[in-house]
């Protein structure tokens, strides 16, 4: 087992937000944009144990929401949805609580989830990695790859990672000043390291659905097309034009991974669009000014449609910037 670093203790973070945009915006390392697509359900949280080699992260969202960004850099990345979650689709694929994901070195990533999901992550620093591999006798930590994994977890590896975790969790959760607690650091900087890695290494990665490729890389071309010109509103022939694919197909596509039509995404995207603008705090632009920069022109339309997705008018995001 390796041994534990020298460095200070561990310092703990914590956040309880109306709307779970925030927790991306607010989650430390991550490059993380969370955007909800439907009006919160619930409080969504975040807790987040910072170690000197490791940064373990405890996320809860209480909407539907559509994640995308990057890992923490520096530090190989391992998420375990939390028992009793709702599958998600992750990176092209479904994944649950027996799915150990593995994250690259600052690795993108892409993930539906429902209201109701929550994971945690245990990020850790690439030299204390192969420090555990060595150690441990699990070969090099070159033999996970480059690439996102999805790997398939025997029940008493996936229950014994759930303990760990949530002991973790449960004990700062409480009190924060308990992660400088010597049994949390021990818990967090070896004990789930090692367990974490002895898991990816052990178990041989489960391979993409041959079925979905299709639609997937339709979807991911219409995805990019999205991004780039969401502000202008673009219709379904657009999306079908450069996914290279029918609406049927596209529909369907858009159906299986967000739980919605490809109008309706659209539409959820471009709202956050609007109440990114709203939150900035670089600049204070009129509701009028951001609704008709991302296509929205029936204001009175466009202020029941936020409502509906966040819980709030657009005048009572702009007041609430800080």
């Amino acid at each position: 087992m390796a041994p534990r670093p020298s460095s200070p203790a561990p310092t703990a973070f914590r956040l309880v937000a109306t709307n779970p945009d925030e927790i991306g915006e607010a989650a430390r390392a991550w490059d993380a944009e969370f955007r909800p697509m439907e009006r919160p359900r619930a409080e969504s949280r975040l807790l987040q144990t910072v170690g000197s080699q490791t940064l373990l992260s405890y996320a809860a969202l209480g909407a539907r929401v559509e994640q995308r960004g990057a890992s923490p850099r520096g530090q190989r990345t391992f998420a375990l949805l939390t028992q009793g979650t709702p599958e998600v689709h992750w990176c092209g694929g479904p994944a649950d609580a027996h799915t150990l994901l593995c994250f690259d070195e600052g690795g993108d990533f892409e993930s539906s989830s429902p209201a109701g999901f929550a994971a945690h992550t245990l990020s850790i620093t690439t030299d204390y990695l192969e420090s555990i591999a060595e150690r441990a006798e699990l070969g090099s930590v070159r033999r996970l790859g480059r690439d996102a994994r999805r790997i398939p977890l025997a029940h008493g590896v996936a229950r014994r990672l759930h303990a760990g975790l949530s002991y973790v969790t449960r004990r700062v959760d409480r009190d924060p000043a308990a992660a400088a607690d010597p049994g949390i650091r021990q818990a967090l900087e070896d004990d789930l390291a090692t367990g974490m890695l002895s898991a990816a290494m052990d178990q041989a990665p489960q391979p993409p659905l041959a079925a979905a490729a299709a639609r997937g890389r339709a979807l991911r071309r219409a995805l990019d097309f999205i991004d780039a010109h969401a502000a202008g509103a673009p219709r379904i022939a657009d999306l079908c034009t450069a996914s290279r694919a029918n609406e049927r197909t596209l529909r369907y596509a858009f159906q299986e991974h967000f739980e919605m039509s490809p109008k309706a995404y659209l539409q959820a995207v471009r709202l956050n669009g609007v109440r990114r603008e709203l939150r900035r705090r670089d600049g204070r632009p009129s509701v009028s000014a951001a609704a008709n920069h991302w296509g929205f022109w029936h204001l009175g339309q466009f202020a029941a449609d936020y409502r509906r997705l966040f819980g709030e008018l657009p005048s009572e995001t702009a007041k609430a910037r800080r």
